[in-house]
């Protein structure tokens, strides 16, 4: 795994993903798919992103930026993360918590059968 060091918030990006998986794994059974981690960690940077560019539009805003100063350079792309980011975020969690509670069910399933 790449360690990521000099980002401060890392640490709390992936301290957010583990409480994530957490959540979603199993008290018994504490395996977790790699599908499900590479879920959580899309959610966690899609929504983290969104958040970052909201703000960065509050910020640009304040500082006397108007429309059209909005619509050169990046901020096009930093305007529209938020309207895509958190739609997909909101689909991803679904998809976790779909695809974890089928693993769950097929767990109980087997365990059952034995």
């Amino acid at each position: 795994m790449t360690s990521f060091s000099c980002f401060p918030w890392w640490s709390s990006i992936r301290a957010v993903a583990a409480r994530i998986l957490d959540t979603v794994a199993n008290d018994n059974a504490r395996t977790i798919e790699r599908n499900e981690r590479i879920m959580a960690y899309t959610i966690v940077i899609a929504i983290a992103l969104s958040v970052v560019s909201f703000f960065a539009i509050i910020i640009g805003t304040w500082s006397g930026m108007n429309a059209a100063d909005f619509g050169v350079g990046l901020w096009p792309l930093v305007a529209w993360t938020p309207y895509v980011g958190l739609p997909v975020g909101i689909l991803l969690i679904l998809a976790l918590v779909i695809s974890s509670a089928r693993r769950r069910s097929r767990n109980a399933r087997q365990s059952t059968k034995r």
